[in-house]
């Protein structure tokens, strides 16, 4: 603590002679505040919220004098003398925890705005506080910026994972780029915590040995939590009037001077700024030639991954290394307010984005399009490096809005006009190569006239050839190509209104069938009218179906946070684990998604804990020190199914058994199938765990993922083998909505059965029915005994018949378990919109909800698990 007192000390000492105009005793006094702030974090043993409190002040003093160094400030005066206040009373506040005595309340000038605290946390932004956009931010454009982090931070994750799975220099520097990114796109949007967090975390991994995944897991998840603190306010813009100090932490990344106004528009035309060149400030610089350097490599990168998608247009990861490129580009350039670059850059990574989503190809006019933007590129920022050392503006580049306009075209679907080279390149008559060659020559000076001619010249071409491809390019472009690939515009809507239009659809299908009943029991005769109803009939359900894939959504989170908890339990529990995920674009529900990832966290921890043996455990067998872990998704019989599979120990059959004896969950000798043993584990308090650790132990947590599991009208599936692993798969329906069943009547009662529980139907025959002691009714079918359960008796229904035979048996399953279901007859299958019983009914069992019929009377919609539990209570 004394080195802390020493850099206060020295701080204090330099405010009392200071000069508001001398930059490097500024300078000084801001790497002395830094200071502070480092030392105190080296200190081990104190309590947590002491270097929280010093380390903020100090970072929030310091941004401060880098505000004055960087002439934002009106009245430096004023903002040194009450810096030279917080400066004794920090003085004052480490004196005091020196001495050994309890540190109370901080009390800071306001004008500072360092908060009044005796423990102030990582810099966040308050949820009790307006956050003010700078004058130059446009609202739509900062909510769409919110809106995009969720998936930029699950990007962020995703690649901290893989570096530090992989440790390349090319996960390292995705990483980077994200990094790097954000801190430009959260500066321009005035988030001056968040840009810093990005910047410390540059510097961290840049003087770390080890990659630090800790630490930048640690930033990410307070990003997160910072960013959904404000994703519910709308921000106000500053009047340009009003003269604000930024609340928080008031360090900031410098934003550069400039005569061009910033502007929120994707390109800025010629006319635009022909008046207005930029003027990098003196202090933006540094920044500057960072920028410059950093484009450089990502250009000269991006080029040569160009050449290697020419020859291979699926190359998904090299197009995603080119897209990345421009996208960093386009940020850090946006930040320094450097428009045209950015609006290229932009416009160039739509392009991208689309060929790495399979969209479109990179071939042809598509791919050449992409090297001239990145010749321009390279020739912007080439000015910018020359005006910069020249201490000059730098000049607007001549017609960029002519080649935002073409790639624009690209984006659209259509074809730009072709040039000759182009053309015969097309043709396979030259290389690209040798039409790049002739274009450098030509605006070079080395060769005259035009490209088509220089290759003649060359002997690469012939005057024939030529004369075809001007032919060619002079054809109206429908005529060229009759091929057009479009790509679909986005329009964000919120989940409410979603929902609603989905339960509006829901509704319409119901009236549909009403009306369509009612119109043929009594306008049977009328073909005219037939026929519009069954037209009516194909587009409600058309209608259904599309409002249905809307609410669809990939599995993708869901599956990144399972990486993310496999990592850190790994590291938690000394275990080696490999994650396999495959799958994780499978759309499901987003009800359905959102509802099964705790399962998926319980059962991925309990995999872990009781799957997974430790390193010293593997290494006695056969098996590689690092365990495996599989988890896939994808589709089966109009079902998601999710697998998760580990080669770990497997579920010990005699150990389970006897547990649950124990227990008294099962009977001495009483006879049970591998799958109803391992069904065992979901049984609430049930756990073969010897102790109880922090992970799992307690039996509760298989318990909630069959709860939830049932919840969602799904089934869980085990299969084991005693020392080699565990597969369990989960069937879920993909839609919460609508169900297929199949409708049976009891009398004049109708009933809904899932079609995903029914195994078939059959008519029992005399001696197939047998009642057996201690179990009631049972159904001999393929040799096998299966309860027999009527219906009838379960809903107090009165039925046509009472005699087996003359009925029929629904054989339906869940999971192991299985029954007959006794009905009168069998209607037919329909897809049903579901609706819940509501508060009032509340939970009945063996019944999951029921739908509205064509008559508009309501069937009830069996719950297969449910009408066994409640046929073995009866």
């Amino acid at each position: 603590m004394e080195k802390v007192l020493e850099s206060i000390e020295k701080a204090a000492l330099t405010l009392v002679s200071l000069d508001e105009t001398d930059i490097p005793e500024l300078g000084m006094l801001h790497d002395l505040f830094m200071q502070v702030q480092s030392r105190v974090n080296k200190i081990e043993n104190l309590p947590e919220s002491i270097p929280e409190v010093i380390g903020s002040v100090s970072t929030n003093l310091a941004g401060w004098i880098e505000k004055i160094i960087l002439q934002e400030i009106n009245d430096t005066h004023e903002i040194i003398t009450s810096i030279n206040q917080a400066v004794d009373v920090l003085q004052n506040y480490v004196q005091n925890i020196s001495d050994g005595n309890q540190p109370g309340l901080v009390h800071f000038p306001e004008i500072l705005q360092i908060p009044l605290t005796d423990n102030i946390s990582a810099p966040s932004i308050s949820s009790n506080s307006e956050f003010i956009l700078p004058e130059n931010v446009d609202e739509e454009i900062f909510q769409e910026y919110i809106t995009a982090q969720p998936d930029v931070l699950e990007s962020l994750e995703e690649s901290i994972l893989a570096m530090e799975k992989e440790n390349t220099e090319d996960a390292l520097s995705v990483v980077k780029g994200i990094l790097h990114s954000m801190k430009g796109e959260a500066g321009l949007m005035g988030l001056t915590t968040i840009a810093n967090a990005c910047h410390e975390s540059e510097n961290t991994i840049e003087a770390s040995d080890k990659f630090p995944a800790e630490k930048l897991l640690e930033t990410k998840d307070w990003m997160e939590s910072s960013f959904c603190q404000i994703s519910g306010k709308t921000p106000r813009t500053v009047q340009p009037e009003e003269e604000t100090i930024e609340e928080s932490n008031p360090s900031q990344i410098p934003e550069p001077v400039s005569s061009e106004p910033s502007t929120s528009n994707e390109s800025t035309s010629d006319e635009e700024n022909s008046s207005d060149d930029l003027v990098i400030a003196e202090s933006d610089v540094p920044l500057a030639m960072d920028f410059i350097c950093e484009a450089n490599e990502h250009l000269d990168s991006s080029e040569a991954n160009l050449l290697i998608i020419e020859e291979n247009p699926e190359d998904t990861e090299t197009i995603n290394a080119i897209f990345r490129s421009f996208h960093t580009i386009k940020g850090v350039a946006g930040f320094l307010n450097l428009q045209q670059i950015r609006s290229l850059a932009h416009v160039a990574e739509n392009l991208l984005d689309l060929a790495r989503k399979g969209e479109c190809r990179l071939e042809g006019p598509r791919i050449d399009i992409i090297f001239e933007a990145s010749d321009v590129m390279q020739k912007m920022i080439d000015a910018l490096k020359e005006a910069i050392e020249n201490d000059q503006a730098i000049a607007v580049y001549p017609n960029l809005s002519d080649l935002i306009d073409r790639i624009k075209l690209c984006i659209d679907g259509q074809e730009p006009t072709p040039r000759v080279g182009e053309i015969l390149v097309e043709n396979t008559q030259v290389k690209p190569s040798q039409v790049r060659e002739a274009v450098k020559e030509q605006k070079s000076g080395q060769a005259e006239g035009r490209v088509g001619e220089i290759l003649v010249e060359k002997q690469q071409a012939t005057s024939k050839q030529v004369d075809k491809a001007l032919k060619k390019q002079n054809e109206p472009t429908s005529q060229k190509s009759n091929k057009k690939v479009t790509s679909d515009n986005t329009v964000r809507v919120t989940t409410s209104r979603l929902d609603a239009m989905v339960d509006m659809v829901g509704e319409l299908v119901i009236a549909q069938s009403m009306v369509s009943q009612d119109l043929n029991e009594y306008y049977t005769s009328n073909d005219r009218l037939e026929r519009n109803v069954r037209h009516l009939d194909k587009i409600t359900r058309d209608l259904q179906d599309l409002s249905m894939s809307m609410r669809m959504v990939p599995v993708h989170g869901v599956f990144q946070k399972i990486a993310r908890l496999v990592r850190d339990l790994s590291k938690k529990t000394g275990k080696l684990i490999d994650l396999e995920m495959s799958g994780a674009e499978t759309e499901m529900d987003r009800n359905v998604v959102e509802a099964i990832a705790d399962p998926l966290v319980h059962m991925i921890r309990n995999s872990i804990d009781h799957g997974i043996e430790t390193p010293e455990e593997r290494e006695k067998t056969p098996k590689d020190a690092t365990g495996s872990i599989a988890l896939k998704a994808y589709h089966m019989a109009g079902n998601i199914v999710i697998e998760i599979a580990d080669d770990g120990r497997g579920l010990d059959r005699d150990k389970l058994f006897d547990k649950a004896l124990n227990k008294g969950i099962v009977q001495e000798g009483q006879e049970l199938s591998d799958q109803e043993v391992y069904q065992l584990i979901f049984h609430p308090g049930f756990s073969t765990a010897e102790k109880v650790t922090d992970i799992s132990g307690r039996g509760v947590g298989m318990d909630v993922v069959r709860k939830n599991i049932e919840s969602l009208r799904g089934r869980i599936e085990i299969d084991s083998e005693l020392g080699k692993g565990t597969v369990f798969k989960l069937k879920l329906p993909l839609t919460l909505a609508v169900i297929d069943g199949q409708i049976v009547t009891i009398n004049q009662q109708r009933f809904i059965i899932p079609t995903i529980s029914i195994e078939q139907s059959t008519k029992p025959i005399k001696g197939q029915i047998s009642t057996v002691q201690g179990k009631g009714e049972m159904m001999m079918i393929r040799g096998e005994l299966i309860p027999f359960i009527r219906l009838y008796e379960l809903f107090d229904v009165e039925p046509m018949t009472q005699n087996p035979e003359e009925a029929l048996a629904v054989i339906v399953g869940d999971g192991s378990d299985r029954c007959c279901l006794m009905v009168d007859t069998l209607l037919g299958q329909q897809q049903v919109v579901i609706k819940s019983l509501g508060d009032f009914f509340g939970a009945i069992k063996g019944v999951s909800g029921g739908a509205i019929m064509g008559d508009g009377n309501i069937s009830l919609i069996l719950d297969v698990l449910g009408i066994m539990k409640l046929a073995s209570e009866a």
